[in-house]
C-alpha cells in the first residue's frame, strides 16, 4: 500500500513538473522600451488636454536652457511649435470656403484641430561629443536640437562623455511663465571611489535646488512656455 501511495505521488509531482514551461509571449511596448533605452532612446510626454477645457488658445514654446557650473544659464535657445487649437478663423475666407465640414474637430466652435499632448524625446547621435533631442507637439510643430556635451577631463583618463536625464518635480502651471520639464546633465568623476557618477533625487526641484544639480558640471534644462494666444 505504502508503494502504491509512494508510486502516484511520484506521478503527480512528474505531471506538475511538465505542466511548467516557458511560452512565447506577444512583445509589449513596454518590453520594447528596455531595448530602445539601452540604445540611447528617451522619450517624456506631456498631457496639455485641460488646457483645452476653455476657449483661451495658448501658444507653445519648447526652451532649451544651457548651464555651465553655474545656476543661471550661460545660453538658450527657443522653437514655436504653434498653438494648442486651430481654428477656421484663422484661415483667409477663400480657404475657409475649401475646408468640408468632415474636417471640423468641432463645427459649433469652428475648431479644426487641437493639441493635446507635447513629447521630448532624445535618440542616438552616433557621437560622444552630441545629443540629438526632438520637441513635437500634437497636431502642431516639430523642432530638433543638437546639444554639444562637455567631456569630464580626469588626469590620465581619456575624456569621458555620459549624460543622464531626469524629469522636473511638478511645478504647476502658469501661462507665460517657463516650466522646466526635463534635466539632462554629465556625469561627475567621484575622486574618493575613483567611479564616474551622477547619484541623487529622482526629481529635480524646479528651482534647481536640488543637491544633485550643485556636482554636474555641465548641464540643459529643457521646459515649455504656453502663452495666451492674442485674438485678433
Amino acid at each position: 500500500m505504502k508503494r502504491l501511495l509512494f508510486l502516484v505521488g511520484t506521478l503527480c509531482m512528474a505531471a506538475a513538473v511538465d505542466a511548467q514551461e516557458i511560452t512565447p509571449a506577444d512583445v509589449t511596448f513596454d518590453d520594447m522600451r528596455v531595448v530602445l533605452e539601452s540604445a540611447g532612446f528617451e522619450t517624456y510626454a506631456y498631457d496639455l488636454s485641460s488646457l483645452l477645457e476653455d476657449d483661451t488658445r495658448y501658444e507653445v514654446a519648447v526652451s532649451v536652457k544651457e548651464y555651465d557650473g553655474g545656476k543661471e544659464p550661460v545660453d538658450d535657445w527657443t522653437f514655436h511649435l504653434g498653438s494648442t487649437r486651430v481654428l477656421l478663423s484663422d484661415f483667409s475666407a477663400e480657404t475657409r470656403a475649401e475646408i468640408p465640414d468632415s474636417m471640423l474637430l468641432d463645427k459649433k466652435r469652428g475648431i479644426v484641430r487641437q493639441s493635446g499632448r507635447l513629447v521630448l524625446g532624445r535618440y542616438p547621435s552616433m557621437t560622444d561629443s552630441v545629443a540629438r533631442w526632438v520637441f513635437s507637439l500634437e497636431n502642431g510643430g516639430r523642432g530638433s536640437m543638437q546639444l554639444d556635451l562637455k567631456a569630464v577631463q580626469v588626469p590620465d583618463k581619456e575624456p569621458f562623455y555620459s549624460y543622464e536625464s531626469r524629469p522636473f518635480a511638478k511645478s504647476g502651471f502658469e501661462a507665460g511663465k517657463f516650466i522646466p520639464l526635463v534635466f539632462f546633465g554629465s556625469m561627475w568623476y567621484d575622486e574618493k571611489a575613483g567611479v564616474y557618477r551622477q547619484c541623487g533625487e529622482s526629481e529635480i526641484a524646479p528651482d534647481l535646488s536640488s543637491e544633485i544639480v550643485g556636482s554636474v558640471p555641465h548641464f540643459y534644462v529643457m521646459g515649455v512656455v504656453l502663452t495666451p494666444k492674442k485674438e485678433e
